[in-house]
């Protein structure tokens, strides 16, 4: 944090709680905002585990901070999720994808439309 202040614009703290003991103080700690993703040992992002909705909302009531929910998001459980932790925002990586690396354009579509029903 002290690191990220020195340039006066918001920032985002990534968290990977694997369980709920990972988020005692949680909120002390200094971000504007938060992205929750799903815990895997040596892993960090793109792994296609669905990180854990409880705990990614627990994040959200304890620190009163935008969440942005990350882990394992596909167009098939999107709006799941949305609905479960009510996240600011979402991130999506090797869920709309056909290969590691690639992008599928009808997955990415698909994926906003559910976006969008749900937030509207």
């Amino acid at each position: 944090a002290e690191y990220c202040n020195q340039f006066a614009r918001p920032f985002i703290r990534a968290l990977r709680p694997k369980n709920e003991a990972d988020l005692d103080g949680i909120e002390n700690f200094e971000s504007d905002y938060f992205l929750v993703d799903s815990f895997v040992q040596d892993s960090y992002g793109g792994t296609g585990i669905v990180s854990n909705w409880d705990l990614a909302k627990k994040v959200a009531v304890q620190t009163k901070k935008p969440l942005i929910l990350s882990g394992g998001l596909t167009p098939e459980n999107v709006d799941m999720a949305i609905g479960v932790v009510k996240p600011y925002a979402v991130d999506i990586a090797s869920g709309v994808e056909f290969e590691p690396g690639i992008k599928d354009y009808r997955k990415m579509e698909e994926f906003i439309k559910k976006v969008k029903a749900v937030i509207v």
